[in-house]
């Protein structure tokens, strides 16, 4: 058994053997990226002694959603300067798309963000915060690389000319500025022409994850005209680290960019501060904070049952069980962490990966005897890493009957003894209720056999005593109860 697939397309690909009573089965599987652009056919070719000539049969894989792409822009005012904001949106399927920004031949730095819809969408957003009079009658770009795209898709914002009006106040609230404030976080020199002013420093800060890479990058970019390379990262104290200076000119402009790499631990929840030094001895700072991660655990949604540890009683494995002969059976699982992003990975204890999507264990095909066994999830990003254990069982319909079969009969059994536990409660307490009431009754069944006290009973003398003995017999009732409570 092969697969053959279209010229340019590769995927991989693995095969399983079983053999039952001489009768013998291949299952061929191939995994393709999950989202193409093109439409295509993969076939699977069968090779047997009992065919005269090989077998095929063939799958069309569907085309991938092409994704949405919208661009906006906003101005805002900060301190006395105005400044443009560009926001790239993105909506998607699964995986995330590269957007990248350019002006002409540069390539600008940002910031995304992606966030995780049902039905595997994605929502990303990239932004870029620019000085407008540095882009002043610039094409903004932006580049959207996507593997439902046959071409990168670019969409492009045209950033307005400033007109002499906004420079001649920006000339004055500069030299106002200057004359009424005796502190500075910049220095200007007015011994040459007035637009020395209109020669801006630009510094931005940004940090940069790389792709299969341990390293995290601290970028720092500086734009102006005329601008040196005085570039420095503030690390914290006994920090080594490796920095690269890059500078080149845009036309009359600098751009100075100072890159600082290190891995995650390292200045995991620390701030990193890059200064720029003027020639007139003022600074310029900007200050990036790295955030602080943690991935805690990762856990299963399906109804599991914990096997216990022999020391200590936490559960270290989730037994599951599975149908067999069913197909796309899910294994869901959901990941405790406040990161951006995480690698999730499912392997059987041979070392061999199970597919995924998303967050979920997929078993396309039909579950047999030997996919059970123990299986480990793993959750990553960078050095912070959750695993769970889940040990699979697989239960047939026969197993699945004596189980069912089992539950009933162990039903009726305890229904059964209840029933007679309660029969005899019931019994002993009437049968203790009579008892004493009889008991109770006993003494004023004996006054009543012989009524009157002990001075009545005697024998009478005379008459006259046998009459006064008389009335105290209609009288005189003595009422003796003897009791247990």
């Amino acid at each position: 058994m092969s697969w053959l697939l279209p010229v340019g397309v590769s995927g991989v690909s693995w095969f399983n053997f079983t053999s039952h009573n001489g009768s013998h089965s291949v299952r061929g599987v191939l995994l393709l990226p999950a989202c193409l652009p093109w439409e295509l056919t993969a076939e699977c070719v069968i090779n047997h002694p009992a065919f005269e000539e090989p077998q095929n049969r063939s799958i069309i894989l569907p085309l991938c959603a092409r994704p949405n792409i919208t661009i906006s822009s906003c101005t805002e005012w900060k301190d006395g300067y105005e400044y443009t904001k560009v926001d790239c949106s993105v909506d998607s399927v699964a995986p995330e798309p590269n957007i990248t920004w350019h002006v002409g031949k540069s390539d600008i730095t940002s910031m995304s963000e992606t966030k995780v819809l049902v039905n595997d969408f994605v929502s990303t957003r990239s932004s870029v915060h620019l000085r407008s009079s540095l882009y002043s009658g610039q094409d903004l770009t932006c580049m959207v690389e996507h593997p439902s795209l046959d071409a990168p898709e670019k969409r492009t914002i045209h950033n307005l000319v400033h007109s002499m009006l906004f420079l001649l106040l920006r000339y004055f609230s500069l030299w106002f500025t200057h004359t009424h404030t005796h502190t500075h976080t910049h220095t200007y020199s007015y011994s040459s022409s007035p637009l020395v002013f209109f020669s801006e420093t630009h510094l931005s800060v940004s940090l940069v994850r790389q792709q299969n890479s341990p390293i995290l990058l601290a970028v720092c970019e500086c734009r102006g005209e005329s601008v040196g390379a005085n570039l420095a990262w503030v690390l914290p104290e006994n920090t080594k680290g490796k920095t690269s200076l890059q500078s080149q000119y845009e036309g009359h402009v600098l751009k100075a960019r100072l890159t600082y790499q290190f891995p995650l631990a390292l200045h995991e929840g620390q701030d990193l501060t890059c200064v720029y030094h003027f020639e007139h001895g003022a600074t310029e700072k900007r200050t990036i904070h790295i955030p602080r991660y943690y991935i805690s655990s990762v856990r299963v949604l399906n109804h599991t049952t914990p096997l216990q540890s022999r020391y200590g009683g936490k559960p270290i494995i989730h037994r599951l069980t599975l149908q067999e002969n069913h197909h796309n059976q899910r294994v869901l699982l959901r990941v405790e962490s406040n990161v951006p992003e995480y690698n999730l990975t499912c392997k059987r204890s041979d070392g061999s990966y199970v597919l995924m999507d998303g967050v979920a264990m997929v078993f396309q095909s039909e579950l047999t005897m030997l996919d059970e066994g123990l299986y480990t999830c793993q959750a990553s990003f960078y050095h912070h890493t959750a695993t769970v254990n889940i040990e699979v069982e697989i239960m047939n319909k026969e197993e699945q009957l004596t189980l069912v079969t089992m539950i009933c009969i162990g039903s009726a059994l305890a229904i059964i003894c209840i029933t007679v536990v309660m029969f005899w409660l019931c019994c002993n307490i009437n049968s203790k209720t009579q008892y004493k009431k009889k008991e109770s009754l006993s003494p004023l069944t004996a006054l009543m056999q012989e009524p009157g006290s002990p001075e009545v009973k005697k024998p009478s003398v005379d008459g006259k005593h046998s009459e006064e003995s008389a009335k105290m017999v209609s009288y005189s009732i003595v009422i003796d109860v003897k009791s247990t409570v």
